[in-house]
């Protein structure tokens, strides 16, 4: 998709409030995800750093990952606050998020739960308990563009 098309998303049709954002994006697309976020309805609140021992890069071992939290017109934190701003992982395979950034997500924002442009978990899982799932790679499980969809 394109980033105009990104934008455009219902995702805020979706969120309630206090609803968490968790907006992946790589080090070249950070202002872009600023957009995104806000083309949303979402207000900015911290980053969030995957740090890597290893990267890809033409200038920079790019060893990080970005994850912009944001929150749907009220900030809350009914499950928990004070998480730290970065996590340790390998990477897996091509885009996989790690195993550590879900039990972060998950420690931190109360369901229901949305992936968006999800993968697979392996070929055999096709989406992570406790998680809905939308995404040219998966059989959503929601359809993003019906009135009142999740």
């Amino acid at each position: 998709m394109t980033v105009r098309e990104i934008k455009s998303l219902p995702v805020a049709s979706l969120a309630e409030i206090g609803c968490h954002l968790w907006l992946w994006t790589t080090n070249e697309y950070l202002r872009v995800g600023f957009e995104v976020m806000e083309s949303w309805g979402f207000k900015y609140l911290a980053p969030v750093t995957w740090i890597k021992p290893s990267g890809p890069g033409n200038y920079f071992s790019h060893r990080t990952q970005t994850i912009l939290f944001g929150y749907f017109r009220r900030c809350y934190f009914p499950l928990r606050r004070y998480a730290p701003t970065e996590f340790r992982a390998n990477p897996g395979r091509h885009s996989q998020k790690p195993e550590e950034s879900y039990t972060l997500i998950e420690s931190v924002s109360p369901g229901p739960r949305l992936e968006l442009f999800a993968r697979p978990v392996t070929p055999l899982l096709p989406k992570r308990a406790g998680w809905h799932v939308w995404g040219n790679e998966v059989k959503s499980d929601i359809d993003l563009f019906a009135k009142g969809a999740a």
